[in-house]
């Protein structure tokens, strides 16, 4: 689903008989999709997934990196919670995706091998292959706001590993039912908002209720919040 059409969606919802005298816009429906989509990534257990990527030595050659000590990475990378130096030299990695500033990269990594780290990562559980392909862990800060990663420890001799979390796009949230209803509900607290600010009333002099349009939100809201709770903390909230 396209962002156009969670959208119209919502606008569909909010009037299914089309008797209101005012809807939402695009702009407006969408900075509550903003905001919606900031509190799933810090709250829902769906909302990211781990992945692992490889940091070529030269990224820590940088005059950039020598004066700053920290990677600034893509808004999808919602944190980092382990580097570590890669000693046997992995070299059958290829690189994808885009760049960051000032040239830096991390790439979440493809194997070009059948029976490569990779596929055997995928296989066997990275978390103990990881182990075995690394020697020294690196000390680092991960600034959540502005997603850089600040190296404290030593500048790293190799290549280096990274394991995080990225976030899930934000057309698979469009799909989610917990997503759809919990931005239906901010939408109907804020149509609420609006409704009982003006002396509205339609065809036949019935007079709209705001207050069951806010009342209603809310408690789609709270029933999110209630149901993401009960799935547990992420792991990623304690990553950061």
């Amino acid at each position: 689903m396209t962002k156009q059409e969670f959208i119209n969606r919502i606008k569909r919802r909010l009037d299914r008989n089309k008797s209101l005298p005012l809807t939402l816009g695009n702009d407006e429906i969408e900075d509550i999709i903003i905001d919606a989509k900031a509190w799933f990534y810090d709250n829902y257990n769906d909302s990211c997934y781990e992945f692992i990527a490889l940091l070529p030595m030269e990224l820590f050659k940088t005059d950039h990196f020598k004066n700053e000590r920290w990677i600034e990475f893509e808004d999808c990378v919602y944190s980092v919670y382990e580097i570590f130096e890669n000693k046997f030299n992995i070299s059958n990695f290829r690189y994808g995706g885009s760049g960051f500033i000032q040239q830096t990269i991390i790439n979440t990594m493809y194997y070009t091998k059948t029976y490569d780290i990779v596929s055997y990562v995928a296989n066997m559980g990275y978390d103990s292959v990881l182990t075995n392909l690394s020697d020294k862990y690196i000390s680092f800060n991960w600034e959540h706001n502005r997603r850089r990663l600040h190296i404290i420890g030593h500048d790293p001799n190799t290549d280096v590993l990274i394991k995080g979390y990225k976030k899930t796009p934000e057309t698979a949230l469009f799909e989610d039912n917990l997503f759809k209803k919990y931005v239906e509900g901010m939408a109907r607290i804020a149509i609420g908002e609006i409704l009982s600010t003006y002396d509205f009333k339609l065809p036949g002099g019935v007079t709209v209720n705001a207050d069951a349009y806010t009342s209603r939100g809310e408690s789609m809201v709270e029933e999110v919040k209630e149901d993401v709770q009960s799935l547990g903390s992420p792991n990623w909230f304690f990553e950061f």
